[in-house]
């Protein structure tokens, strides 16, 4: 363990600079540069200057690194300008971070990284407080929530004081902005864990599913549910969106997406509650296959035929949006290919496998130029692959060789494991 967290540390100084937007300068070149800026000039607009400073004073390459964080941090103290607070602060974050690496580096002690949350959050948090609202503070912001999340998610994180917590809390966690917006569900609870208040995303899912007007709200609700209680506590809301939905939603699939885990993980509710849904959402037929398949309700062709073949007919349908035979065939494709790549990310080999078959049968010549049509066909080889059955894999790639139109690395892919063979 200790071995991997040197090698994420050395990976981690190596990547840094280039997530700061270092120039891709030679180290002599920067040090030319250096010389002919003068770091206190450029300190009197740190927003303006960031770049400068950032790239040629903060280097973890710079000897005199140290320097430099000192001549930050002491500007730091006396700015009053909101833009110019977060610049500093990002910059003495990038000349703290640089100083620290290299010390862990040194000692090879990557434990030592945890130092710095309590070290620098109070200060990131305090910046963004202080940054006012308009174009020019967007992107700076952008980059304190990138930073500040970044240090928050850090075990170091736990180690800040409690009225240093509880200012975080107020100045960020709390902030009318909603820096947490979009962070996954994971990533959230352990925010709010490191900072003690927990408790709160837990009184979130104390609320009825049906006292959660909002379906954004109520997503959350459900993900923060199985986050922290576990799939069978996240069920309610989940049925609650889906008969929202069922009576008003205008059909989308991409909703259903985020409801799959929950019922991934209660496959003897999904076989209950989603057939009645299937209808009007096409999509529940896979999350009801995969449940099926779980639960080990019937054989392999018995599942495809209750259920897969009835969404890949729903896949077949005349798209109005289509001028000619051949428009439809290729929309057919790419609704075919979306719906493969779902299966293959959630490692339902046999329900790709099912949708390459279908794909294959009712295949023209001229479908074989369609690069969706081939990215089905070599999904299947890749299915027959992961469950073993070596054979057939070789089979559906050695069609890949057989074609002008199969793009190369797909082709190379298939050589690489025929050959293998």
């Amino acid at each position: 363990m200790r071995i991997i967290k040197i090698v994420l540390l050395l990976t981690l100084a190596c990547v840094l600079p280039t997530l700061y937007g270092q120039s891709r300068l030679t180290d002599e070149e920067i040090e030319e540069l250096r010389e002919e800026e003068n770091l206190d000039k450029l300190l009197e607009s740190p927003h303006k200057n960031f770049g400068k400073i950032s790239g040629r004073f903060l280097n973890r390459r710079n000897r005199g690194l140290e320097d430099a964080v000192k001549a930050v941090e002491a500007r730091l103290k006396t700015t009053t300008d909101g833009l110019d607070k977060a610049a500093l602060a990002l910059l003495l974050t990038r000349g703290k971070t640089a100083l620290m690496t290299k010390a862990a580096l040194a000692m090879r002690d990557p434990l030592m990284m945890r130092d710095l949350p309590p070290v620098l959050l109070p200060m990131l948090s305090d910046a963004y407080a202080a940054l006012p609202d308009g174009a020019d503070a967007d992107t700076l912001r952008q980059s304190l929530v990138r930073e500040t999340n970044r240090l928050l998610l850090d075990e170091g994180a736990a180690y800040l004081k409690d009225d240093e917590k509880a200012l975080l809390v107020k100045n960020y966690l709390h902030s009318p902005r909603n820096p947490l917006k979009g962070c996954p569900v994971d990533r959230l609870v352990a925010i709010y864990r490191n900072l003690g208040v927990v408790q709160e995303l837990e009184d979130k899912c104390k609320a009825a599913p049906s006292d959660i007007p909002q379906e954004d709200d109520l997503l959350l609700v459900m993900r923060l549910a199985r986050e922290l209680k576990g799939s069978a506590a996240a069920l309610p809301y989940a049925d609650e969106m889906l008969e929202h939905k069922s009576s008003s939603g205008k059909p989308d699939d991409l909703w259903l997406l985020g409801l799959w885990d929950v019922y991934a993980d209660e496959p003897a509710h999904a076989l209950e509650t989603l057939p009645r849904h299937a209808d009007r959402w096409p999509m529940c037929r896979l999350i009801l296959f995969d449940a099926a398949s779980r639960m080990g309700r019937g054989d392999r062709k018995s599942r495809e035929t209750e259920w897969l073949a009835p969404y890949m007919d729903h896949l077949a349908r005349k798209d109005e949006a289509a001028k000619t035979p051949e428009e439809a065939r290729g929309l057919k494709y790419k609704r075919t290919f979306a719906s493969v790549t779902i299966l293959v990310n959630r490692k339902i080999h046999e329900g790709v496998i099912y949708m390459g078959r279908r794909t294959e049968e009712p295949a023209l010549e001229k479908d074989e130029r369609s690069r969706d049509y081939w990215e089905i066909i070599v999904a299947m080889a890749r299915a027959y692959a992961a469950m073993g059955m070596r054979k057939e894999a070789a089979e559906v790639y050695g069609r890949t060789l057989q074609c002008d139109h199969v793009l190369t690395t797909i082709q190379d892919e298939a050589r690489r494991f025929i050959g293998e063979e």
